[in-house]
């Protein structure tokens, strides 16, 4: 497979949303290779696909789960990049969580992800932002000029006028914060991100990943 990328991708590749996990944080049927998914398995199962020494690291954050202990999943993650200069990591964040949390000084930490499985509302897949993120994250985020990667839910998505509202508020608010809308704005139905993005338009603090979008829809729309 990687003999037909070689003349598309660059010389020097950056995973910009990567899980690393253990089979103890996750359900034992999701899981299909040994105990744990680390930094070197991450590295050989890419390289299969894009060539060896193309890698020059990744964003990295546990996978989010309602079973696991964040913070004993944060503190393994971190140890998986302990000499990994050219990677960093996400601390996966939770309404519940610590907002003088010690690992914040850990040097690979560059920010936060956040996930709807933590909502304390049912169902969780129509959770509305605040129920999951807590303000303390995007406030710790624009004092450090960190990161929020936000795999948004809710049926319609970036075309939800409560997404909408939450992300233009926050990213006005916290300025100094920047907003990773994953996949694409989960932009798996390409329709609702080309429905909402022209409400983001002129924030200087929104990115996106592309992460698991496997259309070009929503990627050409957002560029």
């Amino acid at each position: 497979m990687q003999e037909d990328f070689n003349d598309f991708l660059p010389a020097r590749l950056f995973d910009a949303h990567a899980h690393l996990y253990r089979k103890l944080d996750k359900k034992p049927a999701a899981f299909k290779v040994g105990d744990e998914v680390g930094w070197e398995t991450w590295r050989a199962t890419v390289e299969r696909h894009v060539g060896a020494g193309r890698l020059a690291g990744g964003l990295f954050f546990a996978s989010p789960s309602q079973a696991l202990d964040p913070h004993a999943a944060n503190d393994w993650l971190l140890a998986q990049l302990r000499d990994r200069p050219d990677s960093r990591a996400l601390l996966l964040s939770t309404p519940d969580g610590d907002p003088d949390d010690p690992l914040f000084a850990d040097p690979a930490v560059v920010g936060f992800k956040v996930y709807h499985c933590f909502a304390a509302e049912q169902p969780t897949w129509e959770a509305t932002p605040d129920k999951y993120i807590p303000e303390w994250a995007w406030q710790v985020a624009d004092q450090r000029g960190w990161v929020i990667t936000l795999h948004m839910v809710r049926e319609r998505a970036l075309a939800d006028a409560e997404n909408q509202r939450y992300i233009r508020e926050h990213a006005e608010r916290y300025p100094r914060a920047t907003l990773i809308l994953a996949h694409a704005a989960r932009g798996f139905n390409y329709r609702n991100t080309q429905k909402g993005l022209a409400g983001l338009r002129r924030l200087e603090n929104i990115r996106f990943d592309m992460s698991a979008i496997c259309e070009s829809q929503a990627l050409t729309a957002i560029l």
